[in-house]
């Protein structure tokens, strides 16, 4: 009988040449990982909230940790971009290098995670799935903080793996708390993480009391740590949270189930499913349909279940004696609590919750489910069909993902503006587009002033509503009345919202004259200047 505390049982060490063949097949996975995201990291133009990550670190590091134009955001993804952009100067690949080399890493460590968690078998599996996975290639190639944040969860699940063993010591906890802090650090969805990685503690714990109280402990001891570490950032976040910055997301709230959405994100983890629009070219692929939605449920229930069952009670017929792992239950509080925690955040106070984007912080766990059920599961009579689905559906996923480059409209918009603009002109660029014009007016090493118009647009770029500013219509036309002022010309880069622009034009058109030959229709571009009048001066 096993005593608390005691030593746990040695496993039979694996043959050296299948330890040699998975580290093999893992550096093969990861060098294919990093020519497969390379290949398209400098592709395509900046989108939107990649340019905001520009328009953060615009004027240096203090500006993303002072949060002067973070928008609630935390730094440490914005810092890594600064670093990077400084190093290698400003370009697409700079800004996207952080998230590319996080994706790169995900590889190994999901290897190492995988096994610990899982066995080496389903270790390399989960490696595959790291490297060519279509959720984590979306993200390795934008510069936006997820494949960081995947990447640090992965580490976490090592830490955690090490600080559940019976012999950890206190200290192991330390690394658990380092890396829940490097998460809130990340993305402010590392709070829902914070109570699931006390409730994941205690499950890898449960049926040792000792253990259990020490796991238990140490848990909550971490999580408190990392909030307090966090907690300048919370107030900034809790100041951005009482704004509109998810009024966007409604429209998909409108359109499925809370259950659905949860169901929609463990399929955005596999391959094969339907992705949300906002994904760019994975938006376009191919959909397996049920037959997806049926692998992403499936096989990490397989796994839970420990079905097939044969291959365990093989290895204690030839007396092999399986070293103690955490329990799978782990990876699967891991994988689902952040999100019915985030599920339920958006119910009672405001939606925050959307698949396979803020949710991705639950991936890593659950691709280590879907590993480990499906290497098991290719080990029977009907597994290899399963195994080759999941190949084919992989490689559907990524059909658009050598589409020729996307073109850019707000690209092309400032391009078309450094051109034609004088060096006093004034570009007053309205809804979204102020990130991604000024990025490429700057790239043109154009030299004219840009502003936002509303002038909020200026504090937070990357969020809109139509709603709140039209309450506020006198602050509307004081903006209006301010950019016509202006004694030089002005171009504005219009967006869709007609009835905020409608303060702007009126009001340039009282005091400008349109210069129909350098506006552009197409790329939403107009120019206004003022004209001469009979007395010599100008109107």
């Amino acid at each position: 009988m096993r005593t608390e505390g005691a030593a746990a049982p040695a496993a039979t060490p694996a043959p050296p040449a299948t330890g040699r063949v998975a580290a093999i097949a893992v550096a093969a996975l990861t060098v294919a990982a990093a020519l497969f995201h390379a290949f398209a990291i400098g592709r395509d133009p900046l989108w939107m909230d990649e340019a905001c990550t520009w328009f953060t670190i615009e004027h240096g590091a203090a500006a993303a940790v002072t949060g002067e134009r973070s928008a609630g955001n935390p730094p440490l993804f914005f810092l890594a971009a600064w670093a990077s952009t400084a190093l290698l100067g400003p370009s697409e690949a700079a800004l996207r290098l952080p998230s590319l080399l996080a994706a790169v890493a995900l590889v190994p460590l999901g290897f190492l995670a995988g096994a610990r968690y899982a066995g080496r078998r389903a270790g390399v599996v989960a490696a595959a799935l790291f490297a060519f996975g279509p959720l984590v290639h979306h993200y390795a190639i934008e510069a936006r903080n997820y494949a960081l944040l995947m990447a640090e969860v992965a580490l976490y699940l090592l830490a955690l793996e090490r600080a559940l063993r019976p012999t950890a010591r206190p200290r192991a906890w330390a690394a658990v708390a380092l890396l829940l802090a490097a998460m809130l650090y990340t993305h402010n969805y590392g709070l829902f993480f914070l109570p699931v990685s006390v409730a994941a503690a205690a499950v890898g714990a449960l049926g040792r009391p000792g253990a259990w109280r020490r796991a238990t402990a140490g848990s909550c001891l971490a999580a408190a740590a990392a909030f307090a570490a966090y907690l300048p950032f919370f107030v900034r976040a809790l100041g951005h949270a009482q704004s509109a910055v998810t009024e966007w997301l409604l429209r998909y709230w409108e359109q499925m189930s809370p259950i659905g959405m949860l169901a929609w994100s463990f399929t955005t983890f596999g391959v094969g499913g339907t992705f949300p629009d906002y994904l760019g070219t994975l938006g376009r692929a191919p959909s397996a349909g049920i037959a997806a939605v049926a692998l992403s449920l499936a096989l990490p229930l397989c796994a839970l279940a420990g079905w097939p069952r044969g291959d365990d009670e093989r290895a204690r017929a030839r007396g092999v004696e399986r070293a103690p792992r955490p329990s799978l239950a782990v990876l699967a509080v891991l994988a689902l609590g952040p999100l019915v925690v985030a599920l339920g955040y958006s119910l009672a106070v405001a939606p925050i919750y959307l698949p396979g984007r803020y949710d991705t912080i639950a991936l890593p766990p659950f691709v280590l489910l879907y590993a480990a059920g499906l290497e098991r599961v290719a080990r029977t009579p009907a597994g290899w069909p399963i195994a080759l689905a999941v190949v084919v559906f992989t490689v559907a996923s990524h059909g658009h993902a050598f589409d020729p480059p996307a073109a850019s409209k707000d690209r092309l918009a400032a391009l078309h503006i450094a051109q034609r603009a004088r060096p006093d002109d004034v570009v007053v660029t309205t809804g979204y587009r102020r990130c991604v014009t000024a990025y490429y007016l700057r790239r043109a090493a154009s030299p004219v002033e840009v502003v936002s118009f509303p002038s909020a647009m200026a504090r937070h770029p990357g969020w809109y509503s139509e709603r709140l500013f039209l309450e506020d219509r006198d602050a509307l036309a004081s903006d209006a009345r301010a950019i016509a002022a202006s004694p030089h010309a002005v171009w504005v880069v219009r967006s869709t919202h007609d009835a905020v622009n409608a303060f702007l034009l009126d009001a340039l058109a009282a005091e400008h004259g349109a210069d129909a030959a350098s506006a552009s229709e197409a790329l939403g571009v107009e120019r206004f200047a003022r004209t001469a009048t009979r007395d010599g001066g100008t109107r």
